[in-house]
């Protein structure tokens, strides 16, 4: 047997069976001659789907598709596929040679059926080697499950284009569109692959240079092809596709998802208009084609659509510096190529440039970054972080020539800036949202402040009409700098309000629609009173006990769910948070630089022992103002819990050190015995040595209070200057003293 594809490491616990998925032989392939990984799809903590070529023999080969979930694994074959539901009359010779007699002519003698590829639920290929007549012949059909008949159309547009100039077709001859089966068949085309060609290097440069050019002269022709029919893809359309990335990324190295989410923000404030709109193949690259001699055939036409030129420009390009990041072209030659390519482009087509292509580029970047952690390749890893500086790089201004565009609340740069605060504009922004039912008759009747982090993020509230039929509703808008925010706050609603519906005493805020383009998300108003307020006012009357003991009972339902977030806990960035706040300290309050900058020390050096943890879902900034109240003023009728912004997977000691710090450092009478009775609703944390874990984060949390005291934000601010310096004072003190010993 000869291995082709090593399993990569262990990356999640919750899917046990991940690493025999993973493994060049596993378990149900049998007696092999060959047995390789052909398409890996993870999604953390919920499935890893994973399918192997199994080789018997030099004639006979299968695929298997292992789909790896925390109940166990599942082993089937493509025919079993619902979701391609004509691959087992694809796979079947003898339906298959009905079908091929029309398009070979009869008799069909033998017909040898081979399965190619398979991606489940999404895409597969099957070969046929077909014998009619006296002649012999190889023909593929690609099933999809979705949209054949746009593939087999762009196919046929893009070879009566070529034909009208009088030249050869550059995509293989469709024969027959099944659309039963969800099938294009097509001929084979001869050739090698042009990706191996431009790395050979027993090439002369040179060559490699004239196929690159070749490659924009291909493109050129696709390009000026008519595009009507086919569905169009926006830059918006774009953004959403790599959000879809980032919980992998994020998972599987949380340093590379923080810049991975940086650079789509990036490339969200940059978005490009779309000014040269052309029949787009969409995933267009050396490696999707075929050179036969001086003719190129471009294969996969899964992802065609209408999108603007530079799409495909800087997706080629984009690979063209991926072969060169990875070390398997010589440093230097992509740029050559680069030059190559665009110069063959521009001899049959307007030339392609500036700022669109650069974005385009860089956008590609970032799906070939994040789809190396999506598909588990784990020995590409170590080349992200540069490709992703190279992603940068293309956006800079400073190279680009232009200023950095400005970067208002709820909207990207390029879209006219949109003020949350005019009721007539937000009516129309939500009956623009096509997921919101009822949407047109929606109509915002007042908007009105009520926070804003300069720079993040701006919260309002909005009192709509038509949103329920007999009454005016109260809504709250945020909009955020950062347009990943946006998504993840508003995943992280949807989520854990599924979490919470069994729970009738517990909640979060009703989600009602996100708006990515301006990174707005829109939740119906909780009313009540937030925990901090009733210590304030109450002092520990039976309200406040019982709205702390419902806050722990909130926040184990919490650690308990299935909740899989965006976002991963990193002590690492926990802890340079800590050095960063520690230099605020000092900055702002020369007499606590000491404990300060000995407190960050500290952390750094506890964190060296945190006891590993299987990540939960965690609020990350739990306290005692996020804490809403709902009932009589008797008696805790249930308990929202606000501002699910940070949330994500980590250590469930996180949250619980979390309120019991900002308790601790609170200037209400009465907060210890809140504290008290919330920690004894809440028990003890789950996992290996929950003191040495409870004291590290309690310690976390006292310098982000000591931050926020010289900063003058917080929830547990002194209404007085002095007041405040002695609570700096005491919160490092406690912060040192959790790390003594």
């Amino acid at each position: 047997m000869t291995v082709v594809t090593e399993a990569p490491p262990m990356v999640d616990a919750m899917l046990p069976g991940l690493a025999v998925a993973l493994s060049a032989h596993p378990p149900g392939t049998g007696a092999v001659d060959e047995c390789r990984i052909r398409s890996v799809e993870w999604v953390p903590r919920r499935r890893c789907r994973v399918v192997h070529e199994i080789r018997h023999g030099a004639r006979t080969t299968t695929l298997v598709a292992y789909e790896v979930t925390p109940a166990g694994t599942t082993v089937c074959g493509p025919a079993d596929d619902r979701h391609l539901p004509g691959l087992r009359t694809a796979l079947d010779p003898a339906q298959v040679r009905l079908r091929l007699a029309a398009v070979c002519g009869p008799p069909v003698g033998s017909c040898r059926v081979t399965p190619i590829g398979y991606r489940p639920a999404s895409r597969a290929v099957v070969a046929y080697d077909v014998i009619a007549g006296s002649g012999r012949s190889r023909l593929y059909a690609k099933l999809l499950a979705d949209g054949a008949d746009r593939y087999a159309a762009a196919a046929t547009t893009l070879a009566a284009s070529a034909h009208r100039r009088g030249a050869a077709a550059p995509v293989p001859d469709v024969v027959a569109l099944w659309p039963d089966l969800g099938a294009v068949v097509q001929r084979a085309a001869p050739g090698q692959v042009l990706s191996a060609v431009l790395r050979d290097s027993s090439r002369a440069e040179a060559e490699r240079l004239r196929y690159a050019r070749r490659l924009g002269e291909l493109l050129a022709e696709v390009h000026a092809a008519p595009s009507e029919g086919q569905n169009p893809w926006s830059v918006e359309d774009e953004l959403a596709e790599l959000e879809t990335l980032l919980p992998s990324t994020c998972h599987a190295d949380p340093a590379v998802g923080r810049s991975l989410a940086a650079l789509l923000d990036r490339l969200a404030d940059r978005a490009p208009g779309e000014t040269d709109p052309v029949l787009s193949h969409g995933a267009f690259r050396a490696g999707q084609v075929l050179v036969d001699g001086g003719h190129l055939s471009l294969l996969d036409l899964d992802t065609v659509s209408r999108a603007d030129a530079a799409r495909d420009a800087g997706n080629a390009l984009a690979y063209l510096s991926w072969t060169e990041v990875r070390g398997a072209s010589p440093p230097g030659l992509a740029a050559a190529l680069h030059e190559a390519f665009l110069a063959g482009y521009a001899a049959g087509r307007t030339p392609l440039g500036g700022p669109a292509l650069a974005w385009w580029s860089a956008a590609a970047m970032a799906k070939i970054a994040g789809r190396r952690y999506r598909t588990l390749a784990t020995a590409e890893w170590s080349q992200v972080p540069e490709l992703l500086r190279r992603a940068g790089t293309l956006l800079d201004p400073a190279a680009a020539g232009a200023a950095p565009p400005q970067r208002p609340l709820g909207g990207p740069g390029t879209a006219p800036p949109v003020d949350p605060l005019d009721p007539d504009r937000m009516s129309e922004v939500l009956r623009g949202s096509p997921s919101l039912p009822g949407a047109e008759r929606l109509r915002v009747l007042e908007a009105r402040p009520l926070a804003e982090a300069v720079g993040r993020r701006r919260v309002v509230r909005y009192e709509v009409e038509g949103l329920d039929a007999d009454r005016v509703v109260p809504l709250v808008g945020k909009s955020y700098t950062d347009r990943h925010r946006s998504s993840m706050a508003y995943e992280n609603l949807r989520l854990l309000r599924e979490v919470f519906a069994a729970s009738p005493l517990l909640d979060v805020p009703e989600p009602v629609v996100h708006v990515p383009p301006l990174r707005m998300v829109f939740y119906r108003a909780v009313a009540g009173a937030t925990l901090d307020r009733l210590v304030e006012r109450s002092g520990t009357d039976a309200l406040v006990l019982d709205t702390a003991a419902l806050a722990a009972r909130w926040l184990t339902t919490l650690h308990a769910s299935p909740a899989v977030l965006t976002r991963r806990l990193d002590v690492a960035h926990e802890v340079a948070d800590a050095g960063e706040w520690a230099s605020r300290v000092a900055n702002a309050a020369p007499s606590a630089r000491t404990p300060a900058f000995a407190l960050a020390d500290r952390l750094a050096a506890a964190a060296a022992d945190l006891p590993a943890v299987d990540p939960v879902a965690v609020h990350r900034d739990f306290h005692a103002g996020h804490v809403v109240a709902i009932g009589t003023p008797r008696r805790a009728g249930g308990v929202v819990v606000l501002d699910l912004d940070e949330a994500r997977m980590g250590d469930p000691a996180s949250d619980v050190a979390s309120a019991a710090t900002y308790l601790d450092a609170a200037p209400w009478p009465g907060a210890a015995a809140v504290r008290t009775a919330f920690l004894a609703a809440y028990g003890i944390p789950a996992g290996p040595d929950p003191a040495r874990r409870l004291a590290f984060y309690s310690a976390c949390t006292s310098m982000k209070i000591a931050k926020q005291l010289v900063t003058g934000r917080g929830p547990v601010l002194p209404a007085s200057a002095a007041k405040r310096g002695a609570a700096l004072t005491a919160v490092l003190r406690r912060g040192l003293a959790c790390l003594n010993g």
